[in-house]
Protein backbone atom coordinates (compact mmCIF):
# COMPACT_ATOMS: atom_id res chain seq x y z
CA UNK A 1 0.00 0.00 0.00
CA UNK A 2 2.96 2.33 0.51
CA UNK A 3 4.02 1.92 -3.11
CA UNK A 4 0.43 2.34 -4.25
CA UNK A 5 0.05 5.57 -2.28
CA UNK A 6 3.22 7.03 -3.84
CA UNK A 7 2.39 5.98 -7.41
CA UNK A 8 2.14 8.90 -9.83
CA UNK A 9 -0.81 8.22 -12.13
CA UNK A 10 -0.56 8.53 -15.91
CA UNK A 11 -3.06 11.36 -16.43
CA UNK A 12 -1.77 12.00 -19.95
CA UNK A 13 -3.32 8.74 -21.15
CA UNK A 14 -6.28 9.01 -18.76
CA UNK A 15 -5.19 5.86 -16.90
CA UNK A 16 -7.68 5.72 -14.03
CA UNK A 17 -8.02 1.96 -13.51
CA UNK A 18 -7.32 1.29 -9.81
CA UNK A 19 -6.88 -2.44 -10.47
CA UNK A 20 -4.03 -1.69 -12.87
CA UNK A 21 -2.46 0.58 -10.28
CA UNK A 22 -2.58 -2.19 -7.66
CA UNK A 23 -0.97 -4.65 -10.10
CA UNK A 24 1.75 -2.14 -11.00
CA UNK A 25 2.43 -1.30 -7.35
CA UNK A 26 2.58 -4.96 -6.39
CA UNK A 27 5.12 -5.74 -9.13
CA UNK A 28 7.22 -2.75 -8.07
CA UNK A 29 7.14 -3.76 -4.40
CA UNK A 30 8.18 -7.34 -5.15
CA UNK A 31 10.75 -6.14 -7.73
CA UNK A 32 9.28 -8.53 -10.27
CA UNK A 33 8.87 -7.88 -13.99
CA UNK A 34 5.37 -7.14 -15.19
CA UNK A 35 4.57 -8.58 -18.61
CA UNK A 36 1.58 -7.03 -20.36
CA UNK A 37 0.35 -5.71 -23.68
CA UNK A 38 -1.22 -2.67 -21.98
CA UNK A 39 0.18 0.42 -23.71
CA UNK A 40 -0.29 2.54 -20.59
CA UNK A 41 2.13 0.55 -18.42
CA UNK A 42 5.48 1.78 -19.86
CA UNK A 43 4.81 5.16 -18.22
CA UNK A 44 5.49 3.58 -14.82
CA UNK A 45 9.02 2.43 -15.75
CA UNK A 46 10.27 5.87 -14.65
CA UNK A 47 8.96 5.04 -11.18
CA UNK A 48 10.77 1.71 -10.95
CA UNK A 49 8.49 -0.73 -12.75
CA UNK A 50 10.36 -3.51 -14.55
CA UNK A 51 8.04 -3.74 -17.56
CA UNK A 52 8.18 -6.13 -20.50
CA UNK A 53 5.82 -5.34 -23.37
CA UNK A 54 4.06 -8.43 -24.72
CA UNK A 55 3.17 -7.95 -28.37
CA UNK A 56 -0.02 -9.71 -29.33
Amino acid sequence: MQTYSRLRINNTMNHKDPSDHVIISHAMTLKMPLISSDTRFPYYKRQGLDFVFNEK
